[in-house]
């Protein structure tokens, strides 16, 4: 699964955008735009998951007329990922996403956004919808 991005020069700069998890960064060539994101990306996910992540585990690719494609080697730190940042920009506690789903534990909802449970597509929309319902999410899966 791929993340899309975006990619735009500004003057002297690059600028780099991945919307679904709120990144935003900058480099003084595309090359080095990339290579910001990929940073950005790894201590993000280190300040959420405790893991021995290496930036080779994080890909981006330049998909041309200014789009781009972020992958993480991991499916399930991908998704955990998503959903906490789609949390917070929701302003959603655990605990009401909890509720949401018809949880009374905040627990049962927490193991999703630390990466121990394989999430299926289904059962991510449904996290996605207790986040925030009034959202709509596209998930774009790009093989290759």
């Amino acid at each position: 699964m791929e993340l899309q991005g975006r990619v735009w020069k500004d003057g002297n700069v690059w600028l780099i955008e991945v919307p679904s998890i709120n990144i935003v960064t900058q480099g003084r060539t595309k090359k080095n735009a990339f290579a910001m994101l990929q940073d950005a990306v790894k201590e993000i996910i280190l300040s959420y998951f405790d893991l021995d992540l290496t930036i080779d585990k994080i890909v981006v690719t330049d998909r041309k007329l200014g789009c781009i494609g972020l992958k993480i080697d991991s499916l399930n730190i991908l998704l955990s990922l998503l959903l906490i940042r789609q949390r917070e920009i929701s302003g959603v506690t655990i605990r009401s996403a909890s509720k949401a789903l018809g949880s009374n534990s905040p627990n049962q909802y927490a193991q999703y956004e630390k990466g121990r449970i394989n999430i299926s597509f289904e059962m991510y929309e449904k996290l996605l919808h207790a986040i925030n319902p009034k959202s709509t999410y596209t998930v774009n899966v790009i093989n290759g």
